[in-house]
Protein backbone atom coordinates (compact mmCIF):
# COMPACT_ATOMS: atom_id res chain seq x y z
CA UNK A 1 0.00 0.00 0.00
CA UNK A 2 1.16 3.54 -0.68
CA UNK A 3 0.46 6.72 1.24
CA UNK A 4 -2.18 8.72 -0.67
CA UNK A 5 -0.54 11.97 0.43
CA UNK A 6 3.19 11.48 -0.24
CA UNK A 7 3.30 8.16 -2.14
CA UNK A 8 5.64 6.39 0.30
CA UNK A 9 5.41 2.58 0.36
CA UNK A 10 3.77 1.38 3.58
CA UNK A 11 2.91 -1.96 5.14
CA UNK A 12 -0.65 -3.03 4.34
CA UNK A 13 -1.59 -2.84 8.04
CA UNK A 14 -0.19 0.69 8.52
CA UNK A 15 -2.47 3.32 9.96
CA UNK A 16 0.15 6.09 10.04
CA UNK A 17 2.60 7.32 7.35
CA UNK A 18 6.17 7.72 8.55
CA UNK A 19 6.97 9.97 5.58
CA UNK A 20 4.36 12.72 5.90
CA UNK A 21 3.06 11.97 9.43
CA UNK A 22 -0.58 11.57 8.35
CA UNK A 23 -3.17 9.01 9.37
CA UNK A 24 -3.96 6.38 6.73
CA UNK A 25 -7.52 5.25 6.03
CA UNK A 26 -7.68 1.44 5.66
CA UNK A 27 -8.10 0.32 2.05
CA UNK A 28 -11.31 -1.54 2.82
CA UNK A 29 -13.07 1.74 3.58
CA UNK A 30 -11.13 3.85 1.11
CA UNK A 31 -12.30 4.29 -2.43
CA UNK A 32 -10.11 4.17 -5.51
CA UNK A 33 -8.76 7.65 -6.18
CA UNK A 34 -10.13 9.05 -9.40
CA UNK A 35 -8.45 11.80 -11.38
CA UNK A 36 -10.16 15.03 -10.68
CA UNK A 37 -11.84 16.28 -13.81
CA UNK A 38 -13.20 19.74 -13.60
CA UNK A 39 -14.96 21.10 -16.64
CA UNK A 40 -15.70 24.75 -16.37
CA UNK A 41 -18.69 25.87 -18.35
CA UNK A 42 -19.24 29.48 -19.13
CA UNK A 43 -22.75 30.36 -20.19
CA UNK A 44 -23.37 31.81 -23.61
CA UNK A 45 -24.74 35.06 -22.18
CA UNK A 46 -21.45 36.00 -20.55
CA UNK A 47 -19.08 34.49 -23.09
CA UNK A 48 -17.01 36.63 -25.37
CA UNK A 49 -17.05 34.13 -28.25
CA UNK A 50 -20.22 35.29 -29.93
CA UNK A 51 -22.78 33.32 -27.91
CA UNK A 52 -20.99 29.96 -28.02
CA UNK A 53 -20.36 28.13 -24.72
CA UNK A 54 -16.76 28.07 -23.51
CA UNK A 55 -15.18 25.00 -21.93
CA UNK A 56 -11.82 24.60 -20.30
CA UNK A 57 -9.76 21.41 -20.32
CA UNK A 58 -9.90 19.02 -17.36
CA UNK A 59 -7.12 19.40 -14.83
CA UNK A 60 -5.17 16.36 -13.68
CA UNK A 61 -2.78 16.36 -10.78
CA UNK A 62 0.72 15.47 -11.96
CA UNK A 63 2.05 13.27 -9.16
CA UNK A 64 5.58 11.94 -9.26
CA UNK A 65 6.10 8.23 -8.65
CA UNK A 66 7.91 7.63 -5.37
CA UNK A 67 10.28 4.65 -5.84
CA UNK A 68 13.59 4.14 -4.11
CA UNK A 69 15.60 1.96 -6.48
CA UNK A 70 19.05 2.59 -4.95
CA UNK A 71 19.40 -0.89 -3.43
CA UNK A 72 18.29 -2.59 -6.64
CA UNK A 73 20.77 -0.49 -8.66
CA UNK A 74 23.60 -1.52 -6.32
CA UNK A 75 22.62 -5.19 -6.59
CA UNK A 76 22.39 -4.87 -10.38
CA UNK A 77 25.88 -3.37 -10.59
CA UNK A 78 27.21 -6.22 -8.45
CA UNK A 79 25.56 -8.90 -10.60
CA UNK A 80 26.80 -7.17 -13.75
CA UNK A 81 30.40 -7.12 -12.57
CA UNK A 82 30.59 -10.40 -10.64
CA UNK A 83 27.98 -12.80 -11.93
CA UNK A 84 26.57 -12.51 -15.43
CA UNK A 85 27.15 -9.43 -17.56
CA UNK A 86 24.16 -9.65 -19.95
CA UNK A 87 21.47 -10.31 -17.34
CA UNK A 88 23.05 -7.90 -14.85
CA UNK A 89 23.02 -5.13 -17.46
CA UNK A 90 19.33 -5.74 -18.20
CA UNK A 91 18.56 -5.68 -14.47
CA UNK A 92 20.52 -2.43 -14.14
CA UNK A 93 18.46 -0.88 -16.94
CA UNK A 94 15.14 -1.80 -15.29
CA UNK A 95 16.31 -0.61 -11.86
CA UNK A 96 17.60 2.70 -13.20
CA UNK A 97 14.43 3.49 -15.16
CA UNK A 98 11.99 2.58 -12.35
CA UNK A 99 12.14 6.03 -10.76
CA UNK A 100 11.18 7.73 -14.02
CA UNK A 101 8.06 5.62 -14.57
CA UNK A 102 4.79 7.36 -15.33
CA UNK A 103 2.66 5.33 -12.90
CA UNK A 104 3.26 3.45 -9.68
CA UNK A 105 2.26 0.14 -11.29
CA UNK A 106 4.81 0.71 -14.08
CA UNK A 107 7.51 1.45 -11.49
CA UNK A 108 6.61 -1.69 -9.53
CA UNK A 109 6.73 -3.73 -12.74
CA UNK A 110 10.21 -2.40 -13.57
CA UNK A 111 11.46 -3.16 -10.05
CA UNK A 112 10.03 -6.69 -10.30
CA UNK A 113 11.77 -7.19 -13.66
CA UNK A 114 15.05 -5.92 -12.21
CA UNK A 115 14.76 -8.35 -9.29
CA UNK A 116 14.00 -11.25 -11.65
CA UNK A 117 16.98 -10.51 -13.88
CA UNK A 118 19.24 -10.11 -10.83
CA UNK A 119 18.19 -13.55 -9.57
CA UNK A 120 18.82 -15.08 -13.00
CA UNK A 121 22.24 -13.39 -13.17
CA UNK A 122 23.28 -14.65 -9.73
CA UNK A 123 22.13 -18.23 -10.44
CA UNK A 124 23.87 -18.29 -13.82
CA UNK A 125 27.00 -16.74 -12.30
CA UNK A 126 27.15 -19.44 -9.62
CA UNK A 127 26.59 -22.18 -12.20
CA UNK A 128 29.35 -20.79 -14.41
CA UNK A 129 31.77 -20.67 -11.46
CA UNK A 130 30.93 -24.28 -10.53
CA UNK A 131 31.42 -25.48 -14.11
CA UNK A 132 34.75 -23.65 -14.38
CA UNK A 133 35.95 -25.13 -11.10
CA UNK A 134 34.94 -28.65 -12.18
CA UNK A 135 36.73 -28.38 -15.51
CA UNK A 136 39.85 -26.93 -13.89
CA UNK A 137 40.05 -29.38 -10.98
CA UNK A 138 38.83 -32.53 -12.75
CA UNK A 139 41.87 -32.89 -15.07
CA UNK A 140 44.18 -32.33 -12.11
CA UNK A 141 42.45 -35.10 -10.12
CA UNK A 142 42.45 -37.49 -13.09
CA UNK A 143 46.21 -37.10 -13.48
CA UNK A 144 46.81 -38.42 -10.00
CA UNK A 145 46.29 -35.30 -7.97
CA UNK A 146 49.89 -34.11 -8.07
CA UNK A 147 53.27 -35.53 -7.10
CA UNK A 148 53.97 -37.71 -4.09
Amino acid sequence: MFCPNCGKYLDDRSTFCTGCQQDIVPESSAQEPQPQQQYHYQSSQSSSAGGRPQYSAPSYSNQRVNVDSTNMIILSIFTTLCCCLPFGAIALFFAATASSAATQSEADSKMKNAKTFNIIAVVLGILIWIICLIFNILPFLMMGGGTY
